[in-house]
Protein backbone atom coordinates (compact mmCIF):
# COMPACT_ATOMS: atom_id res chain seq x y z
CA UNK A 1 0.00 0.00 0.00
CA UNK A 2 1.11 3.75 -0.55
CA UNK A 3 2.61 5.62 2.02
CA UNK A 4 -1.08 8.41 0.61
CA UNK A 5 -3.06 5.11 0.46
CA UNK A 6 -2.16 4.17 3.96
CA UNK A 7 -2.50 7.71 6.15
CA UNK A 8 -6.10 8.43 3.91
CA UNK A 9 -6.99 4.46 5.15
CA UNK A 10 -6.11 5.65 8.87
CA UNK A 11 -7.84 9.35 8.46
CA UNK A 12 -11.00 6.99 7.22
CA UNK A 13 -10.49 4.80 10.37
CA UNK A 14 -10.49 7.26 12.65
CA UNK A 15 -13.21 9.22 11.22
CA UNK A 16 -15.67 6.38 12.48
CA UNK A 17 -17.16 6.08 16.05
CA UNK A 18 -16.85 2.34 16.01
CA UNK A 19 -13.18 1.86 15.68
CA UNK A 20 -10.77 1.85 19.01
CA UNK A 21 -7.40 0.40 20.26
CA UNK A 22 -8.65 -0.27 23.87
CA UNK A 23 -11.86 -1.22 25.06
CA UNK A 24 -13.94 1.64 26.49
CA UNK A 25 -17.40 1.89 28.15
CA UNK A 26 -20.47 1.96 26.14
CA UNK A 27 -21.94 5.59 25.49
CA UNK A 28 -24.93 6.26 28.56
CA UNK A 29 -28.27 6.05 26.53
CA UNK A 30 -30.49 8.83 27.81
CA UNK A 31 -33.48 7.04 29.39
CA UNK A 32 -35.57 10.24 28.68
CA UNK A 33 -35.63 9.67 25.43
CA UNK A 34 -36.06 6.24 25.70
CA UNK A 35 -38.87 6.86 27.63
CA UNK A 36 -40.71 9.41 25.32
CA UNK A 37 -39.85 6.78 22.46
CA UNK A 38 -41.60 4.24 24.56
CA UNK A 39 -44.39 6.73 24.67
CA UNK A 40 -44.49 7.62 21.23
CA UNK A 41 -44.88 3.58 19.91
CA UNK A 42 -41.90 3.75 18.05
CA UNK A 43 -37.98 4.66 18.08
CA UNK A 44 -38.62 8.36 17.40
CA UNK A 45 -38.83 11.04 19.56
CA UNK A 46 -40.76 13.84 17.22
CA UNK A 47 -43.67 15.19 17.55
CA UNK A 48 -46.86 13.48 15.36
CA UNK A 49 -45.00 9.71 15.42
CA UNK A 50 -45.72 8.28 12.19
CA UNK A 51 -48.60 10.48 11.39
CA UNK A 52 -46.11 13.00 11.09
CA UNK A 53 -43.61 10.76 9.02
CA UNK A 54 -46.11 10.10 6.27
CA UNK A 55 -47.12 13.44 6.07
CA UNK A 56 -43.43 14.50 5.04
CA UNK A 57 -42.56 11.51 3.25
CA UNK A 58 -45.84 11.88 1.14
CA UNK A 59 -45.23 15.33 0.32
CA UNK A 60 -41.88 15.41 -0.46
CA UNK A 61 -42.49 12.51 -3.23
CA UNK A 62 -45.03 14.62 -4.51
CA UNK A 63 -42.65 17.48 -4.92
CA UNK A 64 -40.15 15.16 -6.53
CA UNK A 65 -40.63 11.25 -6.69
CA UNK A 66 -37.27 10.58 -8.34
CA UNK A 67 -35.53 11.25 -4.66
CA UNK A 68 -37.41 7.64 -3.85
CA UNK A 69 -34.13 6.78 -6.18
CA UNK A 70 -31.43 8.36 -4.88
CA UNK A 71 -29.81 8.73 -1.59
CA UNK A 72 -31.59 9.65 1.42
CA UNK A 73 -29.85 11.70 5.08
CA UNK A 74 -32.05 11.88 7.93
CA UNK A 75 -30.36 14.45 10.34
CA UNK A 76 -30.62 13.69 14.14
CA UNK A 77 -31.49 10.29 13.51
CA UNK A 78 -32.15 9.50 17.14
CA UNK A 79 -32.98 5.77 17.38
CA UNK A 80 -33.33 4.89 13.98
CA UNK A 81 -36.94 4.15 13.67
CA UNK A 82 -38.08 7.39 11.49
CA UNK A 83 -35.04 5.93 9.00
CA UNK A 84 -36.17 2.72 8.87
CA UNK A 85 -39.34 3.58 8.29
CA UNK A 86 -38.43 5.02 4.69
CA UNK A 87 -38.22 1.70 3.68
CA UNK A 88 -42.04 1.51 3.60
CA UNK A 89 -42.00 4.02 1.24
CA UNK A 90 -39.71 2.55 -1.40
CA UNK A 91 -36.18 4.08 -0.14
CA UNK A 92 -33.54 1.81 0.09
CA UNK A 93 -29.97 3.79 0.23
CA UNK A 94 -30.73 5.47 3.63
CA UNK A 95 -28.45 7.27 5.99
CA UNK A 96 -28.81 8.55 9.02
CA UNK A 97 -26.00 11.11 11.43
CA UNK A 98 -26.51 12.25 15.17
CA UNK A 99 -24.20 13.53 17.89
CA UNK A 100 -25.18 11.26 20.42
CA UNK A 101 -23.14 8.26 20.39
CA UNK A 102 -25.51 6.35 22.59
CA UNK A 103 -28.54 6.65 20.19
CA UNK A 104 -26.40 5.45 17.18
CA UNK A 105 -24.92 2.62 18.77
CA UNK A 106 -28.93 1.58 19.35
CA UNK A 107 -29.68 2.43 15.91
CA UNK A 108 -26.74 0.63 14.23
CA UNK A 109 -27.53 -2.33 15.97
CA UNK A 110 -30.97 -2.86 16.10
CA UNK A 111 -31.88 -1.00 12.08
CA UNK A 112 -29.25 -2.59 10.01
CA UNK A 113 -30.65 -1.83 6.63
CA UNK A 114 -29.61 2.23 7.68
CA UNK A 115 -26.27 3.51 7.68
CA UNK A 116 -25.64 5.23 11.14
CA UNK A 117 -22.83 7.18 11.82
CA UNK A 118 -22.05 10.28 15.00
CA UNK A 119 -21.65 13.38 13.34
CA UNK A 120 -23.07 16.72 13.58
CA UNK A 121 -25.55 18.78 10.67
CA UNK A 122 -22.74 20.81 10.11
CA UNK A 123 -19.78 18.65 9.96
CA UNK A 124 -21.74 16.64 7.53
CA UNK A 125 -19.28 17.36 4.30
CA UNK A 126 -16.35 15.53 6.60
CA UNK A 127 -18.55 12.73 6.50
CA UNK A 128 -20.17 12.28 2.98
CA UNK A 129 -19.18 13.08 -0.63
CA UNK A 130 -20.31 17.04 -2.72
CA UNK A 131 -23.90 16.22 -4.37
CA UNK A 132 -24.50 13.15 -2.60
CA UNK A 133 -28.14 12.81 -1.41
CA UNK A 134 -30.98 13.35 -3.67
CA UNK A 135 -33.45 13.82 0.03
CA UNK A 136 -32.42 15.72 3.72
CA UNK A 137 -34.91 16.08 6.52
CA UNK A 138 -34.94 17.04 9.98
CA UNK A 139 -37.73 15.99 12.21
CA UNK A 140 -37.66 18.54 15.33
CA UNK A 141 -33.84 18.50 15.09
CA UNK A 142 -33.27 22.40 13.62
CA UNK A 143 -34.57 23.72 17.18
CA UNK A 144 -31.48 22.14 18.60
CA UNK A 145 -29.43 24.01 16.15
CA UNK A 146 -27.80 27.71 16.89
CA UNK A 147 -26.60 28.09 14.11
CA UNK A 148 -29.02 27.34 11.13
CA UNK A 149 -27.78 28.96 8.32
CA UNK A 150 -23.91 27.31 8.92
CA UNK A 151 -26.05 24.20 8.51
CA UNK A 152 -28.20 24.89 5.96
CA UNK A 153 -24.77 26.00 3.71
CA UNK A 154 -23.63 22.33 4.92
CA UNK A 155 -26.46 19.98 3.48
CA UNK A 156 -26.38 22.09 0.67
CA UNK A 157 -23.11 21.17 0.11
CA UNK A 158 -23.61 17.34 0.09
CA UNK A 159 -26.90 17.76 -1.86
CA UNK A 160 -27.41 17.37 -5.49
CA UNK A 161 -28.62 19.62 -7.85
CA UNK A 162 -32.65 19.46 -7.79
CA UNK A 163 -32.47 17.93 -3.76
CA UNK A 164 -35.74 17.87 -1.76
CA UNK A 165 -35.12 19.40 2.09
CA UNK A 166 -37.88 19.16 4.52
CA UNK A 167 -37.76 20.35 7.98
CA UNK A 168 -40.15 19.77 10.30
CA UNK A 169 -40.16 21.96 13.74
CA UNK A 170 -40.85 24.34 16.17
CA UNK A 171 -41.82 27.67 14.99
CA UNK A 172 -41.17 30.91 17.63
CA UNK A 173 -44.21 33.51 18.02
CA UNK A 174 -42.39 36.10 19.55
CA UNK A 175 -40.68 34.63 22.77
CA UNK A 176 -38.10 33.87 24.64
CA UNK A 177 -37.61 29.99 25.16
CA UNK A 178 -35.49 29.56 28.75
CA UNK A 179 -36.24 25.64 28.35
CA UNK A 180 -33.71 22.55 28.27
CA UNK A 181 -34.74 19.87 25.78
CA UNK A 182 -34.08 16.00 26.94
CA UNK A 183 -30.99 15.77 26.02
CA UNK A 184 -30.50 19.26 28.47
CA UNK A 185 -29.56 21.50 25.75
CA UNK A 186 -30.99 25.28 24.90
CA UNK A 187 -34.09 25.51 22.59
CA UNK A 188 -33.88 27.49 19.27
CA UNK A 189 -37.04 27.31 17.46
CA UNK A 190 -37.24 28.48 13.92
CA UNK A 191 -37.86 32.34 13.07
CA UNK A 192 -39.50 31.55 9.79
CA UNK A 193 -39.01 34.83 8.23
CA UNK A 194 -35.28 34.88 9.18
CA UNK A 195 -35.29 30.88 8.58
CA UNK A 196 -36.32 31.79 4.46
CA UNK A 197 -33.45 34.09 4.31
CA UNK A 198 -31.47 31.40 5.52
CA UNK A 199 -32.42 28.91 3.40
CA UNK A 200 -31.98 31.57 0.28
CA UNK A 201 -28.56 32.75 1.39
CA UNK A 202 -27.81 28.85 1.80
CA UNK A 203 -28.41 27.85 -1.64
CA UNK A 204 -31.85 26.59 -1.54
CA UNK A 205 -35.23 27.83 -3.15
CA UNK A 206 -38.82 27.35 -1.01
CA UNK A 207 -40.92 25.74 -2.09
CA UNK A 208 -43.70 25.50 0.74
CA UNK A 209 -44.43 26.39 4.09
CA UNK A 210 -47.09 24.51 6.23
CA UNK A 211 -48.15 25.96 9.72
CA UNK A 212 -48.76 22.45 11.68
CA UNK A 213 -49.26 24.25 14.42
CA UNK A 214 -52.93 23.06 15.29
CA UNK A 215 -51.76 19.46 14.72
CA UNK A 216 -48.93 20.00 17.50
CA UNK A 217 -51.73 21.15 20.07
CA UNK A 218 -53.32 17.42 19.20
CA UNK A 219 -50.30 15.35 18.93
CA UNK A 220 -48.99 17.03 22.77
CA UNK A 221 -52.08 16.64 24.28
CA UNK A 222 -52.46 12.67 23.38
CA UNK A 223 -48.57 12.30 24.32
CA UNK A 224 -49.32 14.04 27.62
CA UNK A 225 -52.32 11.75 27.84
CA UNK A 226 -50.82 8.63 27.36
CA UNK A 227 -48.14 9.69 29.70
CA UNK A 228 -51.04 10.16 32.56
CA UNK A 229 -52.52 7.00 31.76
CA UNK A 230 -49.54 4.98 31.97
CA UNK A 231 -47.33 6.71 34.61
CA UNK A 232 -47.76 3.62 36.90
CA UNK A 233 -46.74 1.26 34.44
CA UNK A 234 -43.97 3.50 33.45
CA UNK A 235 -43.02 3.55 36.50
CA UNK A 236 -41.80 0.01 36.58
CA UNK A 237 -38.77 0.58 34.07
CA UNK A 238 -38.33 4.12 34.31
CA UNK A 239 -37.10 6.71 37.40
CA UNK A 240 -39.90 9.43 38.22
CA UNK A 241 -36.76 12.14 37.65
CA UNK A 242 -37.36 11.01 34.21
CA UNK A 243 -41.49 10.74 34.15
CA UNK A 244 -41.33 14.50 35.61
CA UNK A 245 -38.44 15.59 33.16
CA UNK A 246 -40.83 14.64 30.41
CA UNK A 247 -44.16 15.59 31.55
CA UNK A 248 -42.39 18.83 32.37
CA UNK A 249 -40.98 20.04 28.85
CA UNK A 250 -44.04 18.72 27.43
CA UNK A 251 -46.45 20.48 29.29
CA UNK A 252 -44.44 23.36 28.44
CA UNK A 253 -44.41 23.26 25.14
CA UNK A 254 -48.31 22.52 24.98
CA UNK A 255 -49.08 26.04 27.16
CA UNK A 256 -47.04 27.62 24.72
CA UNK A 257 -48.42 26.18 21.62
CA UNK A 258 -51.85 26.60 23.13
CA UNK A 259 -51.27 30.12 24.10
CA UNK A 260 -49.78 31.06 20.23
CA UNK A 261 -45.83 31.75 21.45
CA UNK A 262 -44.80 28.51 19.65
CA UNK A 263 -45.64 26.72 16.50
CA UNK A 264 -44.85 24.09 14.49
CA UNK A 265 -43.72 24.48 10.91
CA UNK A 266 -43.26 22.03 7.99
CA UNK A 267 -41.10 23.64 5.10
CA UNK A 268 -39.82 22.08 2.17
CA UNK A 269 -36.99 23.41 -0.25
CA UNK A 270 -35.14 22.17 -2.88
CA UNK A 271 -31.69 22.67 -4.18
CA UNK A 272 -31.04 25.56 -6.82
CA UNK A 273 -29.10 23.85 -9.91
Amino acid sequence: MKKNKFFRFLSVIFMFPWFSFADSPPPKINTARVLLSKLRGGDYAHAGDREAIDLVIQKAIKLSPEIIQGNSLDVGSGFGGTANDLYAYGFHHIYGIDIDEAAVAYAQKNYPRVNFLTSDAKNVTAVFEPKFFSFIYLFNVMYAIEDKKGTLQSLNTVAKPGAILAVFDYSDKGKGFPLMDLAGKPIYPIVTTTFQSDLIDAGWEVLEIMDLSDAYITWYENLLNTLSKEKDVLARDFSKEDIDKVEMIFGTMLKWLQDGSLGGSLIFAEKRN
